[in-house]
């Protein structure tokens, strides 16, 4: 405590205002720091230096290597033996590998339906790492709600470690609700609802996940780009190139997953394509609660994509990690960009292409449309004495009277097809004259009728074109009339007496308009071709 004392000095002194307490050494004190200092100096002045930041930098060779370089590679193979119409055994084979970790396993699902009602499936999965068993039933409760229950036996080294109810309701023909609930022993529960769809082929989605300190919302959507095709005088309906878009967001976590993906169809059971995709932390964003600056960057991917049947390879490649908002929303936006622009600039053409393949398939095919038409009518000659006289029957106690129908393509997708095109020759007989000859034949030419008389015209050729593709089935519907309702099963009318597919070599959509009357008031509905029909209902009324 001397020798410091004899060393230190402690003196009061006011520095900023504020008084502070400052320890000075003694001279001998002093030149041993200074001292220490100089050798300190020196060491690190012959020390080796330390690489710079620029020369820790990949080279561009490091770099490709990184980037392609996989990080998790799955593969799958199985097949399907059908034992019995029933029962069917599936195996398959999975080798994964992630990381440093590898897992290869082994697995199968036992399937058996006694009836449409009821269905089985027992499913397991052995690898060295674990064993996983589970079972699951379902059941049709009606024509609209479906029961599925699934059952986790084994999970690792987990006994009975999940349980999942999920009820399904079918919403129309195109769109259905999910709902289902998964209870853990060892876990907390979670409530997903998801509504899912078909459009042109592609599924379309909309869901949610809500569990105990989680939450997670999810978006899919599918569009198709080509949706006719013509191949050697055969007439199919596939997709050629289709777009798929994802986003989803965990609110909870702040990580939030854009990206869209682009197909196209080489032949009927392969595809490729490329998508782009962009993990985006959300404090990125202005609106997120979370601080600005947590060093997490937005992974931009590009990802190569091929499928053949139920084969599917995805290739993920991070182009490249950003901090800034611009460079990931210019990352999203220009292949969109491009995209939609390139779509748009496509319609024309496309709408053009499809409006002459219909026009070419009808001329080609006029002659076989016009036997079935002749053929309907016939049918309808033959039913329409018992048709007159089931309405009259209708009439006299206020029943089912059918005033109007008409079978057919009411909404033609490309309209322009039933235009009658101008001939070659005669679009082209002008421009084989002179240019003073051209000139002369305009000043002679007959003064043009008025736009009012025009506008009529073309509304009759177009009305005219149009009844092409319908047929009136007025008269076989109401022999069909039977103790005042009208029962038709599903699938198409085609084939009933006296209907004929006004159109069948195109992929328009036909529909049944009818317009009837019942208990002295006027009802009206349009169903889809393969819809059933039951009349009467009160959602037809119109009046």
């Amino acid at each position: 405590m001397s020798l410091q004392n004899a060393q230190m000095q402690a003196k009061r002194i006011i520095l900023d205002g504020e008084e502070r307490l400052v320890l000075i050494p003694s001279p001998e004190m002093e030149r041993m720091l200074l001292q220490k200092m100089m050798e300190s100096t020196n060491a690190a002045s012959q020390a080796p230096a330390t690489p710079s930041p620029r020369s820790l930098q990949l080279t561009p060779m490091k770099m490709m290597a990184v980037a392609f370089l996989p990080r998790e590679i799955f593969f799958q193979n199985s097949f399907t033996h059908e034992l019995t119409p029933k029962l069917a055994v599936l195996f398959q084979t999975t080798a994964n590998h992630r990381g440093h970790a590898a897992e290869v396993g082994c697995g199968g699902q036992l399937k058996y339906a006694p009836d449409g009602i009821r269905r089985y499936k027992a499913s397991w999965h052995t690898s060295l790492q674990k064993l996983k068993f589970d079972f699951t039933r379902f059941r049709r409760l009606s024509a609209l709600w479906e029961l599925k229950t699934k059952l986790v036996v084994f999970d690792g080294w987990n006994l009975l470690h999940r349980f999942e109810i999920i009820l399904t309701r079918k919403l129309s023909s195109a769109w259905s609700l999910k709902n289902s609930l998964s209870m853990f022993f060892t876990e907390n529960g979670v409530f997903k609802t998801t509504l899912f769809g078909v459009k042109d082929g592609l599924p379309r989605s909309l869901s949610a996940h809500i569990g105990y300190g989680q939450l997670g919302l999810f978006c899919y959507r599918g569009a198709t780009i080509v949706v006719t095709d013509e191949k050697e005088g055969k007439v199919q309906n596939r997709r050629n190139a289709y777009v798929t878009q994802s986003a989803s967001l965990f609110p909870l976590a702040g990580v939030g997953r854009v990206g869209f993906k682009a197909w196209y169809n080489t032949s009927e059971w392969q595809s490729v394509g490329i998508g782009f995709s962009t993990d985006l932390p959300l404090s990125m964003l202005s609106i997120s609660h979370q601080p600005r600056n947590t060093g997490r960057n937005a992974i931009n991917t590009v990802s190569f994509l091929y499928t053949r049947k139920s084969h599917s390879i995805e290739i993920p490649i991070a182009a490249f990690a950003s901090s800034q908002l611009q460079q990931v929303l210019l990352w999203l936006i220009l292949p969109w960009a491009c995209y939609r622009t390139a779509r748009l600039a496509w319609r024309p053409f496309q709408r053009s292409r499809a409006a002459t393949l219909n026009r070419q398939r009808r001329l080609k095919h006029q002659a076989e449309m016009d036997v079935a038409r002749v053929r309907a009518m016939h049918e309808q000659k033959a039913v329409e004495s018992m048709s007159l006289r089931n309405r009259l029957q209708e009439e006299k106690i206020g029943g089912l009277v059918i005033i109007n129908a008409k079978y057919g393509v009411l909404n033609p997708r490309y309209p322009e097809s039933l235009c009658a095109p101008i001939s070659d020759a005669a679009a082209e007989a002008p421009q084989q004259l002179r240019w003073w000859q051209r000139w002369r034949m305009r000043l002679t030419a007959l003064p043009k009728a008025p736009a009012a008389n025009v506008a009529v015209r073309h509304t009759d050729e177009n009305a005219v074109a149009s009844s092409i593709l319908l047929l009136d089935v007025t008269v076989p519907l109401q022999n069909f009339v039977r103790d005042s309702r009208l029962l038709l099963p599903a699938g198409s009318k085609s084939k009933l007496v006296g209907f004929t597919d006004p159109d069948p070599f195109t992929e328009e959509e036909k529909e049944l308009k009818i317009v009837y009357w019942f208990q002295r008031r006027r009802h009206a509905v349009t169903l889809r071709d393969d819809e059933p029909v039951e009349l009467p209902q009160r959602k037809h009324l119109v009046d």
